[in-house]
């Protein structure tokens, strides 16, 4: 199984990484690159006045070179292989069922729309790979609702998938769906995850424009 899990990371990474420095940068990617490159005050008040915008992404790209296009990329295909293992893991722990995790492997790590996102300049592969970590420790706290380091992992992921992109926010959205819906009846689950919810969107909201005006003010 390891062995077989190990192609399949390296056949999704060399399908993501072939030739990534080639093709020219498009508009978002340029606006990558200014972020990742310049000072980090004009960084951070650039991205501050893009609404739809968090910063997590744009500073994870500064300990990175990213003086080319392929370098530029690279953190993309790096989150995107990453990705493919945690769907991999993630699976196996969940299921304890190998060839599903191995099948679900080659669908991501083979996924056209998967593979053009890991090979672009922007956050989505590491959207993903928060997505697929938050949610797992979440569906493993259905299971293990006392299991502390969970709760941690949970609270941790979510806080950067908040300071990663708004549209995260839909992933508390489905939780709280599941609970209204299968847990409606543990009541104690319930209030721990709204508290950790709390406690991981508060550096999103602290860094929303108008409420940081709110608070200079």
């Amino acid at each position: 199984f390891l062995w077989a899990a190990c192609a399949i990371v390296l056949a999704g990474f060399i399908v993501r990484v072939w030739d990534l420095g080639q093709p020219s940068l498009w508009a978002d990617e340029v606006l990558t690159e200014f972020r990742a490159q310049a000072p980090l005050r004009e960084s951070l008040d650039n991205i501050l006045h893009t609404i739809d915008q968090v910063p997590l992404y744009f500073m994870f790209l500064r300990v990175f070179p990213t003086e080319n296009e392929f370098l530029l990329r690279l953190p993309s295909v790096i989150m995107g292989i990453m990705g493919v293992a945690l769907v991999i893991a993630a699976t196996v722990r969940i299921y304890h069922n190998y060839d599903m995790a191995l099948i679900a492997g080659i669908w991501l790590a083979f996924n056209p729309f998967h593979i053009w996102l890991s090979r672009t300049a922007r956050s989505y592969a590491l959207i993903f790979f928060l997505a697929v970590a938050l949610s797992y420790f979440f569906l493993r706290l259905i299971k293990q609702p006392d299991n502390r380091r969970a709760w941690i992992m949970f609270t941790f992921s979510s806080a950067l998938a908040y300071m990663t992109h708004y549209s995260l926010l839909a992933v508390p959205f489905v939780q709280a769906v599941v609970l209204i819906v299968c847990l409606h009846d543990h009541f104690e689950f319930a209030k721990r995850w709204f508290m950790a919810q709390v406690v991981a969107a508060l550096p999103m909201l602290v860094w929303i424009p108008e409420l940081k005006r709110l608070l200079i003010l």
